[in-house]
């Protein structure tokens, strides 16, 4: 897994930088900007970060393409568990609600269920007019630290030993497929905004 991790790494926290200065010198719209971020950049933090070197309406709309990506995660390791245990290891056959289950990512269950306490409303949001005068800031700053540490987060992950241990076959297929990745993200960005 740190495999994957460190090729997620090498290629999110570069695009963070690389991608807001292609937007600008493509002279892309905040919100085309923000939805190819979105859709193209591997990490959350690293999707607001390019959002937020963008500007501020690319960076809402970066984070809600990639929260609603990562929303669809649960659905897709669903239908990749059934399609793996039936057609991939099972040769066809139907395969049992136990084996679905031991393939199926079970951290999707607790996005679940904080996503339907949320919407019930058993878990209350602070309302910004129950704030005191001064607690913007004082949120901003905590949201600066959060994210500073997120990256420090991701970098320890970094693993370039296994890298050299893999070999440069999975590296340069992850390669291919970011750039197609990036490629058709623009495309649909700049369809849908704008």
């Amino acid at each position: 897994m740190t495999y994957i991790t460190t090729l997620v790494i090498l290629t999110a926290l570069p695009m963070m930088v690389l991608a807001p200065i292609l937007a600008a010198w493509m002279g892309l719209p905040e919100e085309v900007a923000g939805a190819w971020f979105g859709g193209n950049i591997d990490t959350t933090a690293a999707v607001v970060g390019a959002g937020t070197i963008y500007g501020e309406q690319a960076q809402k709309i970066a984070t809600i393409v990639k929260t609603t990506q990562n929303a669809f995660i649960g659905v897709v390791a669903f239908l990749l568990a059934v399609y793996f245990a039936s057609v991939v290891e099972g040769k066809g056959k139907r395969p049992s609600p136990v084996i679905i289950w031991q393939r199926f990512p079970k951290f999707v269950l607790g996005f679940i269920v904080a996503s339907l306490l949320l919407t019930a409303g058993l878990i209350p949001l602070a309302a910004a007019k129950d704030l005191p005068p001064n607690a913007g800031n004082a949120i901003n700053s905590m949201k600066e630290w959060a994210f500073c540490l997120a990256f420090v987060s991701m970098g320890l992950d970094l693993t370039l030993a296994d890298l050299k241990k893999m070999g440069w076959s999975p590296v340069i297929v992850y390669l291919v497929v970011t750039v197609f990745n990036t490629l058709l993200a623009l495309g649909v960005a700049w369809v849908i905004f704008r």
